[in-house]
């Protein structure tokens, strides 16, 4: 008995048509998974203090007297 050449393409569309469904089906059903990080930690240690000291005047070159 030899299969029709017909009969194996109609064969390979009930094999998408199935698949198609069972996708859809699982795609309807996934619930997006919600991740919750825990909170970062506290940190009680002031920061240190720097003391910070302003920069001397700029230097203001000054010429000598012409002779």
């Amino acid at each position: 008995m030899t299969s029709s050449p017909g009969m194996g393409r109609s064969a390979h569309l009930v094999y998408a048509l199935g698949f198609v469904i069972m996708a859809t089906m699982v795609a309807a059903s996934y619930e997006p998974y919600t991740y919750s990080s825990p909170p970062p930690p506290m940190y009680n240690s002031p920061a240190p203090k720097v003391d910070y000291k302003s920069p001397p005047p700029p230097y203001v070159y000054s010429s000598p007297p012409p002779p």
